[in-house]
């Protein structure tokens, strides 16, 4: 199961902040990329366990 470490997303202003939507779309990047990079530990993760399994049984 993948471990994220998960950030509070900025609270929205009264007014449109290029600033603020930058940094928005910089922590979904970085979530977007830690759970691609998380999901293919788990399958490679998988994958190996499941090798083991069948060349031991």
């Amino acid at each position: 199961m993948a471990k994220l470490n998960l950030t509070r997303f900025p609270d929205p202003r009264d007014e449109y902040d290029s600033q603020q939507q930058a940094e928005l779309i910089r922590q979904l990047e970085d979530l977007i990329q830690q759970l691609n990079s998380s999901y293919t530990i788990d399958t490679q993760e998988e994958s190996t366990r499941r090798s083991w399994f069948f060349s031991n049984g």
